[in-house]
């Protein structure tokens, strides 16, 4: 148990970031996260919540501030929940970013400069919650407590907007659970969520939103389901019909606000632009875990075949609903479990140069689908990864399994976040490495913590 006591006062050194972003001091050999602070800066804090391995604290006063501290942009910052590193100066954001993969890595190779495409106004799409005191906004940090918003910096101008017009529906009697909005090449699709369509004045509504947006469509979702869910299946359309048309890469995308699709798109098409130069022309290309197939479709524009294999049924249907709208002809979608089509895959393209990509959730791949991919012997595996510690575990069981780490390069998919996007290759090696090279994380324990640290709850802010 820690020695450190909940409302104890502390003074000390900031020494390192973790990987969400929370400054890191060391008591009596006791690890600190403290919100809000950067390395090299000296603080007098609280401890506000004590864990078993470390403590969580809250700044006080800053004695001696980073040189690489700025004011943040937002007046919400460190109240509402939607990013934590407004603090931290831009490159120094993106060097983190870098530092924080090639850190977790191991050093296996030199990660790549971070790429960025802007640090504000990227997100297409926003989902703000509603009170049921009808206060619109985002999430205080850790909690299920509204904090009012009146516009947000990190989403595309067109949230400013939303939250006003969403403000005036509320207030002409609407009763709303979250309003949810996407901006695709210039067209809006807005949804309001409500446990029963009784509960919203459609009329009413479409009167406010034309008084602040030209082009858009509306719909309704109506979730009756009682949990964190957002979005039911049940949507009603009102205005429109409910889909945005999107040209990602040359492939014609319709896209509504039930689908999954990147929020940052200029990043995420980067990503794909990349990930098709990777392709050997004339070979063959196989996408595990490939949703509703935009990036097995764009892969098809070099590769002479490419598989999508999908295990979500309705994914798969959206996914050949994609290749017919796009008269895609070398697209085959696959509905099942990876490892299973893989290892049938792998015998069918035995005499194939297959590459393999995938883009598996944060907690990454199961080492029976690692196991399957270095089976079929791949000349490339190309692993887009949303979670810096599993990416490197993955790593490691590939590298005992005769692949190795070639390149990896960072990208900032979310700006003023932690959250950080690797595009990591491996390809196969003459034998398989030394044990001590699977160091990782291990190296820097705190550092480790990041994705089980529960900052603060309510009452404790």
């Amino acid at each position: 148990m820690s020695e450190l006591k909940k409302n104890q006062k502390f003074s000390a050194e900031i020494i390192d970031l973790s990987a969400s972003g929370n400054g890191i001091a060391k008591i009596n050999g006791e690890a600190v996260f403290v919100p809000g602070t950067l390395p090299g800066e000296e603080i007098e804090g609280v401890v506000i919540n004590c864990k078993s391995k470390f403590a969580i604290g809250k700044v006080q006063k800053i004695t001696r501030e980073s040189e690489n501290r700025v004011a943040p942009k937002c007046k919400y910052f460190l109240k509402c929940g939607g990013c934590g590193l407004q603090h931290l100066n831009y490159k120094s954001q993106l060097e983190f970013k870098r530092e924080q993969v090639e850190r977790l890595l191991g050093g296996r190779v030199k990660v790549q400069d971070t790429f960025s495409a802007g640090e504000y106004f990227y997100r297409n799409k926003v989902a703000f919650p509603v009170s049921d005191a009808g206060e619109i906004g985002m999430y205080r940090t850790g909690t299920h407590t509204v904090v009012p918003l009146d516009d947000c910096v990190i989403c595309k101008p067109f949230a400013k907007k939303l939250l006003a017009a969403g403000k005036e529906i509320i207030a002409g009697g609407a009763k709303i659970k979250h309003v949810l909005a996407r901006e695709l090449s210039g067209k809006i699709l807005i949804t309001l969520v409500t446990e029963n369509e009784k509960n919203v004045d459609t009329k009413m509504a479409i009167k406010v939103l034309d008084n602040y947006f030209d082009d858009y469509q509306l719909n309704l979702n109506i979730n009756t389901l009682g949990n964190n869910v957002i979005l039911s299946d049940k949507f009603a359309n009102i205005k429109g019909n409910g889909e945005i048309e999107h040209d990602a890469l040359g492939v014609r995308v319709k896209v509504s606000n039930g689908s999954f699709f990147q929020v940052n798109e200029m990043v995420s098409e980067e990503i794909y632009r990349r990930v098709l130069q990777l392709i050997d022309n004339n070979s063959v290309a196989i996408d595990c875990y490939s949703g509703a197939g935009l990036l097995t479709a764009i892969l098809s524009k070099r590769a002479k075949t490419c598989y999508g294999i999908e295990i979500v049924k309705s994914a798969t249907a959206d996914a050949d609903k994609l290749k017919a709208e796009n008269h895609i002809y070398n697209m085959k979608n696959i509905n099942g479990d990876c490892k299973i089509e893989l290892t049938k895959l792998a015998t069918k393209l035995a005499k194939e140069k297959v590459n393999i990509v995938v883009d598996p959730p944060r907690k990454g791949l199961d080492k029976s689908v690692i196991l399957t991919i270095a089976s079929v012997k791949p000349v490339r595996v190309i692993y887009i990864s949303c979670g810096p510690a599993t990416l490197a575990r993955d790593v490691a069981i590939f590298e005992e399994n005769g692949y190795k780490l070639v390149s990896a390069q960072t990208f900032d998919m979310f700006p003023q976040t932690s959250h950080v996007e690797t595009l990591a290759v491996l390809e196969p090696q003459s034998k398989t490495l030394p044990a001590k090279q699977k160091e990782n994380a291990a190296k820097n324990k705190y550092f480790a913590f990041y994705d089980d640290v529960k900052i603060a709850s309510d009452d404790e802010w």
